[in-house]
């Protein structure tokens, strides 16, 4: 399979090459910058092309003949908050593009942040509230309407991915650590031997970033059209938990600070990932990597 893969030099799309150049895809990822990669260029079956994503007319050589691309990367402004127009209208032409030159389909990596404000329970068939959304969430959303629209009058088939807090070691050693931000904000405390108070919801579901790809293949392998796939592990990860794998990486003397009341628990139902492609997620142990590397690296 021939692949087209957006954001592949990040956190998490680096997890999707690494996955992908070891079975039998052909990987074109688009990249600003390669040297910062050294380890991707290096990789089989792999081509760079060095562009920007803003550039979208000077892709279409590249896109032409391609039977999937992966839309993962997000465009940010120089103050380090998301340019909502402008990643919107990205992701759009992109989607119009991949229409016009027929390529089979499109996955687009959106995020469950869509359903904030979360609730008890939800799942991909929950009501969402995109007039209540943060910025990014609105970005997510807005392109997830925009490639499924696309999808409504072409042969192309369009799903999405909906991924929840990815963690783990990172895929290589030239990869920038992401991590998120309650979880660094207690591995700060406890590397600063700051009291550690914990956060008003029980914990986070997240997923390993090298479990992402799985889910990735499980989908562009399949005939699914205009599906929605939340992408998290099936059991909440404590923040209390956490904090204790931070203190003992750390060597630290954090205390860790209960909050007052029993912490709210919101869960993603990811029955629907057992469903189609019996996947079911675990990132107890990638949780304890991340934050040991995280704390290697605020220590270095």
């Amino acid at each position: 399979m021939r692949v087209f893969l957006t954001g592949g030099t990040g956190y998490v799309g680096s997890f999707l090459v690494k996955h992908f150049s070891k079975q039998s895809y052909e990987l074109t990822v688009l990249a600003r910058d390669p040297s910062r990669s050294p380890e991707i260029v290096a990789l089989p079956r792999v081509r760079i092309v060095q562009d920007d994503i803003r550039n979208t007319d000077s892709l279409e050589p590249y896109l032409a003949g391609q039977d999937a691309i992966i839309h993962n990367s997000l465009i940010w402004d120089m103050s380090g908050s998301e340019d909502s127009d402008e990643d919107c209208d990205v992701s759009n032409r992109l989607f119009v593009m991949a229409k016009e030159l027929a390529i089979p389909q499109i996955l687009y990596t959106s995020s469950t942040a869509v359903h904030r404000p979360f609730t008890r329970l939800m799942d991909e068939s929950s009501v969402l509230y995109p007039e209540n959304m943060e910025p990014y969430a609105h970005v997510k959303h807005t392109s997830e309407r925009s490639a499924i629209d696309k999808s409504l009058s072409s042969k192309t088939r369009v799903n999405i991915i909906r991924l929840g807090p990815v963690i783990g070691q990172t895929a290589f050693h030239s990869t920038r650590l992401k991590s998120d931000r309650t979880l660094e904000a207690i591995v700060r405390s406890a590397i600063e031997g700051r009291d550690i108070p914990l956060s008003e919801t029980a914990g986070r579901q997240f997923i390993s970033g090298s479990d992402v790809p799985i889910l990735y293949q499980a989908v562009l392998e399949s005939d699914c059209n205009r599906e929605i796939f939340i992408a998290v592990d099936s059991k909440i990860i404590r923040w209390r938990d956490i904090a204790e794998i931070a203190i003992e990486a750390a060597q630290s003397k954090s205390k860790i600070i209960s909050p007052p009341e029993e912490p709210e628990r919101f869960d993603f139902n990811v029955d629907k990932i057992k469903r189609f492609f019996e996947i079911d997620f675990d990132s107890r142990e990638a949780i304890k990597s991340h934050v040991y590397q995280f704390v290697n690296q605020l220590k270095a």
